[in-house]
């Protein structure tokens, strides 16, 4: 190896496909540096070369529209290494890919978009290719151009970033720092606003969604809004939407003849055409549009197809009627907050779509309009950007002060006259562009674009046009000076390019005005419509952003050389960086004061002085109060104020144990399933409970210290915990060891094979974390209350009803067919909407033709949309629908590199599930409990392994199901058979030991297991037989089988192919088979019983609320 001196590429950055870490060299290069920890290394050859520490680093690659700064995270300083090392793994987390194809030899993005070009030098593929005498000062100037000198935004809380981007609602804050530019919150990002509840309220409407196209600018949705005649003479805003990026466009009418709507339209198609290349191709509308007639022909002749809606029937028009009622709130909470006169809607309607392109969407993984339109165009046009997200450091809180430089200051006039004021006061109404703001003169009325203006955020208009007419009159210079000394200027970055609006959007017809603003949208249903709140969330993970990157950020990698040690040092505090002074707001304050919450109940504390020293123990860097519900949205909303916050705890500040064990079991789905078909076949009470704050009643085993959440703070104090609360990583296993004594207190006995389960006399008390079930015969009722009180006595306890939900699954029961069954119906209507068509049915999951790898790369996008798919799916198939675990279990197979075969593969089993989600698995009817087993042999046609599977069934309900691929390659469908009817003859051992503990004593003893494979069974039971194999492996298996048979432990039993119900578990089958499994396998069609279900849970009031809705 040459030394450092020497090596040409000392200097350079290299690709290494075989590195897991980046390495540089110069620690001039690195910026943020922290030191590494005694006994840090890295292995290269045979040796070990010590890290000195850590830090971020900036190389310049060679983009295609010339240099291009990247920024690579937790890179490791090595000193005297030969060259610095980009890790090509590493780039791999994030995204990014090495096109070395015949022709190419570059970087590349998941969506193809071109990074930076690499260089072969000496034999090595370089990123970055510097000279070994480069000066160290180049670095220095590369640091402070991209890091500490770099302008960054002013932290402001949450409050004013709602009352900047006019009202959205609490989740797009949550996600408003990733998703732009120039946005750094301080503090919790849910607000309370008047404004917004009684801006938003309107009526509830279900509709089904239509396409949104493929491309932007594909499908176009019309909306009309009439409004009061305004100062210009304009009566309307016509809304146009881009359904495929939620793009809007405003034009403002003084009528809706033919001649201004087709004059509307082409300056529309035009702007589309010219500046972005962009043909629509589908115009929805509703039937606002006057003589129809005459704009349809135009819009034929253009060859754009119009889709309207039937008449008087507006919810048709899904995606304009959404986001125009959207505008519509969100101008109308504006106005309401600002205090501004209704004539100025135009400018309010304005801003509200300049803010509505502005805001995170759901439906768009929380991305703008604004980024998802241009960045498809960017990529589109071979631009090699990461995104377009808009800059927002600009926005100020709509409505508020303004102090604008009047014309004489700025041409510099009347020099002499020192003395007069340099600004006039008026009020923030719209923006032109991100330096250009249009303010509201209420002197003159007139509202006026200018760059020389500051802000006086705090205050607004009070409605009183004649108290400001002389204030410039009388106010003195020196009181002038402070209060423009105290406001904040707005920020400039003289690296941001300014969003101009496009010129094409301005015609001179003079009956109507087009809005030129950028290009942007809100959430429809994720306003502040449904005021649900939620806890806030401070991921401190290596996604976080504060708000404020370098662009484009390459990697984000945790510290440490294997990517997740130490891992509790370091942690950045994200957005929660200033609670404490966000929780002293007044503002704050008064929301957590309100009439309708109730005052904090804390749980047993100490107060102690930071200065006063105390034991050793974790100290948990947050605490936090949250609201949180398990009912509907409506309910769970009302019952959040009424029950009043929750202290919780930061656990992610928390420091991860090394030692101390933190795992809390809870009840798995087997044994759940076979506690029902016991309740089924015994006809047992099944009472539920639900401890309330289950974590606080446990104490803590070691001494935590957590700081006071906001608003409650004093100064250098904190507390210390003696309860478990939510949020610390030992409050489950705590939780857990408090009940378990208490249920053994009052003589309840563990079940050894089932930790969430306990028994007493024929009692069964199962748990899954603070759900509690109580299961007995009627005639021990009385036992079972004084069991009751004696829980209600220690633990706050709701419920004390029959059992019907229990993690998603419901459970539904005929007690004089003893007959009960679990159903899944209301979870799969949820999760069928992840489908890409919803429009389809089928009626088996899957095909008979085998899914093979993808052989291009995914995603990102795809691969986390197909994992989503897929564990929905998984949870349905290991909980209530055996029926899909053979498609789950192939599915699973390609998470992490899904093609579009899997994903059509993914939504047929989502498909049927929707279209069966009727079945359900029945418990009752027999007395027996028996096992099947089948096997396919070398049917995975990559590796030759067989697939196994096994269901048991208890009491007529199938109780336990597998369907996987075997770990090893068999020679032979006997070799096969035989591995897997030890698996099942394994897991069947443990349920029947199970069975016995809870008390349950079957007639035979022996599990008997059904095979389809008669020479296996002969090779268990037969004496003389002999398996000849040289697989050391299944002779194993085999020994062991007849071993357990001839202790009469197991019998296996001949089943037809035709007859065994795990058949279905191995392979694809037909239509005809498949439905003859699903019958074997116990799933029946509920539909009257869910029926019934939802017509009893339908009271009078819903009822005439329902009717009502019809507006019959």
């Amino acid at each position: 190896m040459l030394s450092t001196t020497h090596y040409p590429l000392v200097n350079s950055a290299i690709l290494d496909s075989g590195s897991t870490i980046h390495i540089f060299n110069n620690i001039d290069r690195f910026s943020r540096f922290r030191h590494a920890e005694p006994g840090d290394f890295v292995l290269a050859g045979e040796g070990r070369v010590p890290v000195q520490g850590y830090g971020n680093v900036v190389i310049r690659a060679h983009g295609p529209r010339g240099s291009k700064f990247l920024r690579l995270n937790d890179v490791v300083f090595c000193e005297n290494f030969p060259c610095n090392l980009v890790s090509l793994r590493q780039l791999r987390k994030r995204g990014y890919w090495w096109d070395n194809r015949p022709g190419y030899n570059c970087l590349r993005e998941w969506n193809g978009a071109l990074v930076c070009n690499l260089v072969d030098q000496h034999d090595q593929f370089v990123i970055e290719d510097l000279p070994p005498d480069i000066s160290k000062t180049s670095f220095i100037t590369r640091q402070h151009k991209l890091n500490s000198w770099t302008d960054r935004t002013s932290k402001v809380d949450a409050r004013k970033w709602h009352l900047r981007l006019g009202h959205p609602g609490p989740q797009a804050l949550e996600h408003l720092v990733n998703t732009t530019r120039g946005t750094r919150i301080k503090g919790p990002t849910t607000v309370e606003c008047d404004d917004c509840a009684v801006s938003k309220i309107s009526r509830q409407i279900s509709r089904r969604p239509r396409e949104v196209g493929h491309t932007p600018g594909e499908r176009l949705a019309v909306d009309f809004h009439d409004l009061v005649r305004d100062w210009g003479g304009r009566t309307s805003v016509m809304l146009i939407t881009d359904r495929w990026s939620g793009m809007i466009w405003d034009y403002y009418l003084a009528d809706r003849h033919t001649g201004t709507l087709i004059t509307a339209l082409k300056d529309l198609f035009g702007l589309l055409e010219r500046q972005y290349q962009l043909k629509p191709k589908v115009l929805e509308c509703d039937n606002e549009i006057p003589n129809a007639g005459t704009v349809f022909e135009f819009l034929r002749t253009l060859h754009i197809k119009v889709e309207p809606s039937a008449p008087y029937t507006q919810a048709q028009n899904g995606g304009a009627e959404v986001s125009g009622k959207i505008i519509k709130n969100k101008a109308r909470a504006m106005r309401a907050g600002a205090r501004l006169p209704e004539d100025l809607w135009v400018e309010i309607y304005r801003a509200a779509v300049y803010l509505y392109n502005r805001t995170p969407r759901y439906t768009h993984n929380w991305r703008t309009p604004y980024d998802k339109f241009h960045t498809f165009l960017a990529h589109r046009d071979g631009i090699v950007v990461e995104d377009r997200k808009p800059y927002q450091a600009h926005l100020r809180v709509y409505g508020c002060k303004a102090f604008a430089m009047t014309r004489e200051a700025k041409t510099k006039q009347q020099k002499k006259h020192r003395l007069n004021p340099r600004a006039w006061i008026g009020f923030l109404v719209g923006y032109q562009s991100t330096n250009i703001y249009r303010i509201w003169n209420p002197h003159t009325g007139v509202v006026v674009p200018t760059r020389d203006v500051i802000f006086n955020e705090d205050e607004h208009f009070n409605g009183d046009i004649n108290q400001l007419k002389d204030d410039l009159l009388h106010i003195g210079r020196q009181e002038l000076i402070d209060l423009l000394s105290e406001v904040e200027e707005p920020a400039v970055d003289h690296d941001v390019i300014v969003e101009e609006e496009p010129d094409g959007a301005h015609i001179s017809q003079q009956n109507w005005e087009s809005s030129p603003g950028e290009d942007e949208e809100l959430e429809p249903g994720t306003g502040w419509e449904d005021p649900v709140l939620q806890a806030e969330v401070g991921d401190t993970g290596a996604e976080q952003s504060d708000g404020w990157l370098d662009h484009p950020t390459i990697t984000d990698e945790g510290s440490g050389i294997t990517g997740d040690a130490d891992t509790g040092k370091g942690k950045p505090e994200s957005d929660t960086r200033s609670q404490a002074e966000a929780g002293s707001d007044t503002r704050i304050l008064s929301a957590r004061t309100r009439q309708y919450a109730t005052p904090v109940s804390l749980p047993p504390t100490a107060l102690l002085s930071m200065t006063s020293g105390g034991d050793s123990g974790d100290l948990t860097e947050k605490g936090r109060l949250t609201f949180s519900s398990r009912l509907g949205p409506i309910e769970a909303w009302k019952a959040a104020f009424a029950a009043g916050p929750r202290l919780v705890v930061r656990g992610d500040q928390q420091l991860e144990p090394i030692h101390e064990e933190t795992y809390a079991a809870t009840l798995a789905g087997r044994s759940f399933r076979t506690l029902m078909a016991i309740a089924a076949r015994f006809d047992l009470e099944l009472i539920q409970y639900d401890a309330v704050n289950a974590f606080v009643n446990a104490k803590l085993d070691k001494p935590v210290f957590m700081r006071m959440p906001p608003g409650y703070r004093k100064p250098r104090t904190v507390l210390m915990l003696q309860k478990a609360l939510y949020g610390l990583r030992e409050s489950p296993l705590l939780w857990q060891k408090e009940l378990t004594a208490t249920l053994s207190e009052l003589g309840f006995q563990p079940v050894p094979h089932e930790p969430c389960c306990m028994t007493k006399g024929g009692i069964i008390v199962f748990f899954y974390v603070d759900d509690i079930v109580l299961a007995y015969r009627k005639r021990r009722e009385d036992v079972v209350q004084r069991i009751t009180r004696a829980l209600q006595n220690k633990y706050k306890l709701t419920g004390g009803s029959p059992l019907q939900w229990f993690l998603g699954i419901e459970i539904i029961r005929d007690r004089e067919k003893k007959l009960l069954w679990l159903s899944q119906s209301d979870y799969i209507d949820k999760i069928a909407n992840l489908a890409d068509r919803t429009d389809l049915q089928h009626d088996v999951p899957m095909r008979r033709e085998e899914l093979l790898p993808y052989e291009e790369l995914a995603s990102l996008a795809s691969i986390r949309r197909y994992q989503r798919k897929t564990g929905s799916i998984l949870y349905a198939a290991v909980i209530t629908r055996p029926d899909v675990a053979f498609a789950a279990s192939r599915l699973a197979r390609h998470n992490s590199n899904p093609g579009p075969e899997h994903h059509a593969a993914a939504d047929r089993v989502l498909l049927y599930l929707k279209t069966t989600k009727t079945l359900a698995l029945q418990f009752g009817g027999d007395d027996v409990f028996t096992v099947a087993s089948d096997a396919s042999f070398a049917d995975n046609a990559l590796d030759r392994k067989s697939s196994q599977a096994y269901v048991m069934r208890l009491f007529g309900g199938t109780v336990g199901w597998r369907a996987n691929k075997q770990a090893t390659v068999t020679t032979s469908t006997t070799e096969a058979e035989l591995l897997a009817l030890a698996q099942a003859a394994k897991e069947a051992m443990f349920v029947s030991r199970l069975i016995k503990q809870l008390g349950i004593h079957l007639d035979e003893e022996r599990i008997q297991i059904q095979c389809d494979n008669q020479q296996t069974i002969q090779l268990v039971h037969k004496d003389i037989a002999r398996l000849q194999t040289k697989l050391k492996h299944v002779n194993i298996h085999d020994h062991w089988l007849r071993q357990e048979a001839q202790r009469n432990r197991i019998k296996v039993e001949y089943r037809p192919t035709t007859d065994m119900i795990a058949d279905g578990l191995t392979k694809a089958l037909t239509r005809t088979t498949f439905r003859k499994f699903v019958n074997h396998i116990g799933l029946v069609d509920i539909s009257d019983q869910l029926d019934n279900r939802h017509t009893r849970a339908l009271n009078e009031e819903d009822l005439q609320h329902r009717i009502g809705a019809l507006e019959l």
